[in-house]
């Protein structure tokens, strides 16, 4: 029996609005063998999803967030630890402490020296998480706004069950407006980085490299032609949008934002996004 290492593992968060790469850059960072990762928790949206007055005085979790913490760790492949929100673990303190153990704990386990969550709605609640998970490191990706915009619109309309109704232009466009915010107002601390999905892409080796030096780990970028392995252990069945992050890297995708919206809508989108005064943010 292999032993598992006792250093604690370092605790990778990546962020950013659906539908900018997340997933992406989770498979190219997993190109590390240093790197342990998981499909998407959302555990931290569960933890606090439509809490009831008295959950929000006491400080309790929502009662999505312990079916939502078995569900994950059953879809990860470790449903020996299905049970991990013991019967104590009532406040939304407690749970998060678990969730962190938990995965410091598998990660140890599979003997790999940092553990990467990626939810991309998890943007939304940095601080919380900063303040109760230590250590932790946060990776932003962001993607020009009108691409987000449209592909968001797309897979809403193409999925509506699995995003729970279709998104109107409005609902898209406030998505990613909130989402750019949030991840802009961390970027002067030391713990976050911000990768632009467009520098990914056309310019992975300098991603890369400011992401070895941010996390301190080596990335086998040379493996990217064919990220089939990593994909099977991040992306489940029930998220048939997300196969196009297997392609390779620079394959370019169509421009979903001249197809899919006439002249008007077009404009409406690129004046909000305009007003929004977040298209200066630099990586």
């Amino acid at each position: 029996m292999i032993k598992s290492i006792t250093q604690s593992p370092k605790r990778v968060f990546v962020v950013g609005c659906p539908r900018s790469g997340t997933t992406l850059l989770q498979s190219i960072l997993l190109t590390s063998p240093s790197i342990i990762s998981f499909p998407e928790s959302h555990f931290f949206v569960n933890l606090f999803k439509r809490r009831t007055d008295f959950q929000k005085r006491f400080n309790l979790a929502s009662q999505y967030s312990r079916p939502g913490f078995a569900n994950f760790m059953g879809e990860s492949g470790y449903q020996i630890v299905k049970s991990a929100l013991p019967r104590y673990a009532l406040t939304i303190q407690q749970q998060t402490q678990v969730f962190a153990r938990t995965l410091d704990r598998i990660a140890k386990q599979e003997r790999k020296s940092i553990w990467m969550e990626k939810t991309p709605d998890h943007v939304n609640f940095i601080d919380f998480i900063e303040t109760h998970v230590r250590d932790a490191l946060f990776i932003h990706i962001v993607r020009n706004g009108p691409d987000v915009v449209a592909s968001l619109y797309d897979v809403t309309h193409k999925y509506p069950l699995e995003w729970e109704e279709p998104w109107e232009i409005e609902r898209c466009l406030r998505k990613w407006i909130t989402c750019v915010q949030n991840t802009y107002k961390h970027l002067h601390k030391p713990n976050h980085l911000l990768i632009k999905y467009e520098t990914l892409v056309n310019d992975l080796d300098s991603a890369s490299q400011k992401l070895t030096d941010f996390i301190n780990v080596d990335l086998h970028t040379h493996l990217l032609t064919d990220r089939k392995d990593a994909f099977k252990d991040i992306a489940l069945a029930r998220e048939p949008w997300k196969a196009n992050s297997v392609k390779p890297v620079y394959q370019k995708g169509k421009d979903k934002f001249s197809v899919l919206f006439d002249d008007d809508q077009k404009t409406y989108i690129l004046d909000a996004i305009a007003k929004a005064k977040l298209t200066t943010i630099k990586d």
